[in-house]
């Protein structure tokens, strides 16, 4: 994979073709691996579920969990 700094030092046509290559061996090598490499998580809860305390490391805390109260 050509190197992003060895491309910005390119100019003209060499520069754009340079960055489409770029371009097209990052969406083959590193797009598909993004869903995968993101932090993020989803918790889907009942609404009468309250007290949901979320840990920056571990995620939902299970034990704080609670019923509201109506």
């Amino acid at each position: 994979m050509a190197a992003q700094d060895d491309v910005a030092s390119l100019t003209g046509e060499r520069r754009i073709r340079a960055y489409a290559t770029l371009d097209r061996e990052l969406a083959a090598e590193a797009a598909p691996a993004v869903p995968f490499a993101t932090g993020s998580s989803t918790y889907f809860l009942s609404a009468r579920v309250g007290c949901q305390v979320l840990h920056p490391i571990y995620g939902l805390d299970l034990a704080a969990l609670c019923i509201k109260k109506r």
